[in-house]
């Protein structure tokens, strides 16, 4: 079994606790800032992560003290899936406090915790313990690759700056819009939401609870920003595509959130998609959004990317997924 290193004298790793959180919220950010010249965390951002579904903080999120008492490193720990086949590590160390062997003790950590979840995994299968990095890090992707890990995924974050009113949107023949009625549309719109992302690259369906959890976490949640495509005859509950915004994006209040766009596959490549996009922007747009944002798996198979970019969308950020197998 791996055992955690020693961290070097003055230092000592011990569970998170919930006073931790502005000490873990300015860890993060301190990060970001010297990897990508941003902040990307906020309180409640982090608070929600805390308070998400099946998170044990005392027993799966670490902090590391330096000799003042500062935190210098941070590490949890999460199993999203009903089985442990793709368990979500994530570690930062301050910039302060790097060079010192804690990013290798929190890794050692996250794979005692993986190690311990074997048991669940069903025979025949093979646990990869994950963990992200934006691509500019290159300190911290040298250190996952020395400890056994290898990129497996790119992900990008993609922005357009609408300098004028964006274009109306197109609908196709035999499609309307809808806002979604919360009262009645949110299992319509998830299983849609599921069956669409089935394709996609490891793609495991959200549990009902857990996916609203997401989209209400941190007050930032707005029905009047789910755009519903149905057919102009047809069941209101036929959902053909969708685009499910955010106010904002959590570490920027400037910036319009697309937090999931889909269409269903057979609706795909007649300009849905576009026409879902445009709606975004034009929502935004009038409300005071210049800048609209969203992530996307660089290698999706729709062809998302293209459409992004055909939108007017760029890359602004890249985010590398590296795997370790465990146990296999």
């Amino acid at each position: 079994m791996p055992t955690v290193p020693e961290l070097p004298a003055g230092y000592r790793m011990r569970p998170a606790q919930p006073d931790d959180l502005a000490a873990v919220v300015d860890l993060i950010n301190a990060c970001a800032r010297a990897e990508i010249g941003q902040a990307t965390a906020t309180p409640d951002l982090i608070r929600s992560e805390w308070q998400s579904p099946g998170f044990d903080l005392a027993g799966h999120a670490r902090v590391v003290l330096a000799p003042d008492g500062e935190v210098a490193g941070y590490a949890d720990y999460a199993d999203r899936e009903s089985t442990p086949l793709h368990p979500l590590g994530y570690g930062r160390v301050h910039p302060a406090h790097t060079g010192r062997g804690i990013g290798t003790a929190l890794l050692a950590q996250l794979e005692v915790w993986a190690r311990a979840d074997l048991d669940r995994v069903p025979p025949g299968e093979v646990m990869g313990l994950r963990n992200g990095v934006y691509a500019p890090a290159t300190a911290a992707r040298t250190l996952l690759e020395r400890n056994g890990y290898r990129p497996v995924r790119w992900f990008w974050k993609m922005a357009i700056d609408l300098t004028e009113p964006p274009p109306a949107p197109d609908w196709p023949k035999g499609v309307r819009l809808r806002i979604a009625d919360p009262a009645r549309d949110l299992p319509a719109v998830h299983a849609a939401m599921n069956a669409a992302f089935a394709d996609h690259w490891d793609y495991h369906p959200i549990p009902f609870e857990e996916w609203m959890f997401v989209h209400h976490r941190a007050g930032n949640y707005d029905p009047a920003l789910w755009f519903l495509a149905v057919p102009t005859a047809g069941p209101e509950d036929d959902i053909l595509g969708a685009a499910l915004c955010r106010p904002r994006e959590y570490a920027d209040p400037d910036l319009g959130w697309i937090s999931q766009l889909f269409v269903r596959r057979d609706w795909r490549r007649r300009g849905l998609g576009l026409a879902l996009l445009r709606q975004a922007f034009g929502v935004y747009y009038a409300r005071g959004k210049r800048r609209v944002g969203l992530s996307v798996d660089a290698d999706n198979a729709s062809g998302a990317t293209r459409l992004y970019e055909r939108a007017g969308m760029q890359v602004t950020r890249e985010l590398i997924t590296y795997e370790k197998t465990i146990g296999g």
